[in-house]
C-alpha cells in the first residue's frame, strides 16, 4: 500500500442515493454497499487496480440525511420523551406531578393518546427498564437512618398488569443504574460499590469485575451514561469519556479527536437508523470516530435526553414542543 494512506482525512457528506465522499486529490471516491456492510473505498495500490477500504458492519441507512418537522398530538399536548415506555407492543406515557401519577396508552387507529389505569399506579417511565424481551420497574429508596426499600415489578403485556419480581443475587438496584452492551445487561451502583451483569436464563445478577486504564470504578456513576454503538460501549460525563474493551472487561480513556473541546453526556446520546447522534449538534462519523458538527433545517434545536421513538419512527417531545424526525 503506498504512503497516500497516511494521515487520511475523511469528511463524508451524508447524501442519498449518490453517497459521495470529500476526500484529498487523488483518491477514489465512492461506497460499495455489501450484504452486511458499508465499505469505503479509499484509493487503489499504486499503478494498479487493486482497491483499499475501511468496512463497517452497517446498512445503507448511515448514508440517510434527516430533518425535523414540528408536530402536534391528540389526547395530550405536553409530554416529556422520557417519560414514554414500551412493552414492545404498545407505546405509553406514565409522569407524576405532585403527589399524583398519570398514565396513556397511544391508541394506533385513532392516533390519540387516552388516559389509561393500571393494577400498579405509582410510578414513572423513567424508571422503566428492558432485558430478555421483557418490561421491568425498578425503583430503589434509602432511609435516612440505614437501610432501604426496593420495588421491582414485571410487566405483563397480554393483560396489561404489573407483578411483583423477585431478582437473584440482589434487588439493590434501581433503573436508572441499568446499561447494555448489545448481548449483555448490567447495573452500575457506586453508591453501594456494586458492578453486576444479568444472568437472564436464570434472572440472577452476578458480581462483575472490571478492569481500568486511566479510570477508576469511582468515576462511573449512573447508567444513564453508557451507550453503545457499532460494536462499541462507550461512557461519556463530561469530562470523563470511557470505553470499553468487552473482550478483556477493561475500560480505558476514549479521545473523540476534534470534539476533544467540549464534554457531553451519554444521555444526550440517540440513535436512527445506523447513525448516531449528539441531541442535535453533532452526528458521530463511524469510519473517523469523530464527532461532526451538524445543523437541522430551520435551526431545529433539541435534546437528545427527550428522544424516543415509536413503531420505527423517532420524535422528541419536550413539554409542548414535539418534532418528528424524518428520513430526506
Amino acid at each position: 500500500m503506498n504512503d497516500k494512506t497516511d494521515n487520511l482525512e475523511l469528511n463524508i457528506n451524508y447524501r442519498s442515493p449518490s453517497k459521495q465522499v470529500d476526500m484529498k486529490e487523488g483518491y477514489d471516491e465512492n461506497f460499495k454497499i455489501l450484504d452486511n456492510s458499508i465499505q469505503l473505498i479509499l484509493g487503489t495500490l499504486e499503478n494498479t487496480d487493486v482497491e483499499f477500504a475501511k468496512s463497517i458492519d452497517l446498512d445503507e441507512s448511515y448514508l440517510y440525511e434527516y430533518y425535523a418537522i414540528p408536530i402536534s398530538w391528540s389526547g395530550l399536548e405536553n409530554f416529556y420523551g422520557s417519560s414514554i415506555w414500551s412493552d414492545n407492543y404498545h407505546t405509553y406515557l406514565s409522569y407524576q406531578s405532585g403527589q399524583q401519577y398519570y398514565h396513556y396508552k397511544f391508541n394506533k387507529v385513532l392516533s390519540k393518546w387516552e388516559p389509561m389505569h393500571f393494577n400498579f399506579e405509582s410510578f414513572t417511565g423513567g424508571r422503566i427498564w428492558h432485558a430478555n424481551n421483557r418490561t421491568f420497574y425498578s425503583i430503589v429508596g434509602y432511609y435516612s437512618g440505614g437501610g432501604y426499600i426496593a420495588t421491582h415489578k414485571v410487566f405483563n403485556s397480554y393483560t396489561e398488569s404489573w407483578e411483583d419480581m423477585t431478582w437473584n443475587g440482589t434487588d439493590l438496584f434501581d433503573a436508572v443504574d441499568i446499561w447494555h452492551t448489545a448481548s449483555d445487561t448490567y447495573f452500575t451502583n457506586r453508591r453501594d460499590q456494586m458492578w453486576m451483569k444479568l444472568n437472564t436464563a436464570t434472572y440472577t445478577w452476578e458480581p462483575q469485575i472490571w478492569h481500568y486504564i486511566g479510570c477508576t470504578d469511582n468515576d462511573f456513576v449512573s447508567g444513564g451514561y453508557y451507550w453503545y454503538s457499532n460494536n462499541h460501549v462507550y461512557y461519556s460525563q463530561g469530562t470523563r469519556q470511557f470505553i470499553l474493551n468487552e473482550e478483556t472487561s477493561t475500560w480505558s480513556v476514549h479521545n473523540w479527536g476534534d470534539a476533544s473541546e467540549f464534554d457531553f453526556y451519554g444521555s444526550g446520546v440517540w440513535k436512527y437508523d445506523a447513525n448516531i447522534f449528539l441531541s442535535s449538534s453533532y452526528r458521530l462519523n463511524l469510519f473517523t470516530d469523530k464527532w461532526e458538527k451538524i445543523e437541522w433545517n430551520n435551526n431545529i434545536n433539541f435534546d437528545g435526553s427527550y428522544m424516543w421513538t415509536m413503531e420505527g419512527s423517532c420524535f422528541n417531545s419536550y413539554n409542548d414542543i414535539h418534532y418528528q424526525i424524518l428520513r430526506k
